[in-house]
């Protein structure tokens, strides 16, 4: 897989997080996939102060940009709370201590998006936004966003779902 930033927009969806269901996208989730690189230095090229001599890829992160239409108001107030164990429980707007950690700390969980004819899943992704808006719509949505750190099994995926063919002309 070539590893510009990808940016690409998944159909109709059911989307589900920590086993939850959260509610149906419409028009589909944006996912921006961003590579990370860490610079590598050597005297031959100026040392730390000149250009890198190589890059090494260290993975990517995957920034999803969700709209309900349909959802779970109490689960996705829960997000306000940036964990995913606290979907069920009454915990809208409270924050874990300062200083948690991601992954240690649980605040993590898998994020599938289930569509007619694939679905996306994302074994380590977190709330990074969660808003409530209702900007001069007639029905109310609710917008919220993750980051999903991937592997590469998410890799393959992301791959698979690059290629697929939306529209043919013959």
């Amino acid at each position: 897989m070539p590893f510009a930033p990808v940016h690409f927009t998944t159909g109709p969806v059911v989307v589900s997080f920590a086993g939850y269901q959260l509610g149906y996208c419409e028009d589909g989730v944006q996912v921006a996939i961003q590579p990370r690189y860490d610079d590598i230095y050597s005297d031959d090229m100026g040392g730390r102060a000149g250009v890198p001599s190589d890059s090494q890829l260290l993975g990517a992160t995957a920034d999803l940009q969700l709209l309900f239409t349909k959802y779970q108001k109490q689960y996705l107030d829960n997000l306000s709370s940036f964990r995913s164990g606290a979907l069920t429980s009454n915990a809208k707007g409270v924050l874990p201590p300062i200083g948690s950690f991601v992954r240690q700390d649980g605040l993590y969980s898998s994020l599938v998006l289930a569509g007619l004819n694939e679905t996306l899943t994302f074994a380590t992704a977190h709330p990074r936004r969660s808003l409530e808006i209702n900007s001069g719509t007639r029905a109310r949505r609710y917008v919220c966003g993750f980051e999903a750190w991937l592997n590469q099994t998410d890799y393959t995926q992301i791959a698979t779902a690059q290629y697929r063919t939306l529209f043919t002309m013959a």
